[in-house]
């Protein structure tokens, strides 16, 4: 199971994400009981919701949905770093960089 975690770590270091958080992470599920057993092991990302609450919450519109692909941003110089996305992220994977002075969201990486 070694290099499970090479993409999360990977997106860590591309986008400057802080220790203790990551935009994608992986999830291993376990069915069955033993001997009958079945592994799925994914990567898992933001979900870019239809209707974000990462988005609606945002109170300078710095969260916002690009049209080209329709997935949930973060314009910088817009944030004021107050958090209200982190709190309102319902897969909490919204993350707070650049010493708490803007957010970031999780990008459409299809790696």
């Amino acid at each position: 199971m070694r290099g499970l975690q090479d993409c999360v770590v990977a997106c860590q270091a591309e986008n400057d994400v802080p220790h203790g958080y990551c935009r994608d992470w992986i999830t291993t599920e376990v069915r069955g009981t033993f001997p009958q057993l079945s592994m799925e092991i994914r990567s898992e990302r933001c979900n870019h919701c239809d209707k974000p609450p990462c988005v609606s919450c945002c109170p300078t519109g710095a969260s916002h949905v690009e049209a080209l692909g329709h997935t949930v941003q973060v314009t910088a110089n817009k944030c004021i770093g107050c958090k209200a996305c982190i709190a309102a992220c319902p897969t909490t994977r919204a993350t707070c960089t650049r010493r708490a002075t803007s957010t970031s969201a999780p990008s459409a990486c299809t790696a």
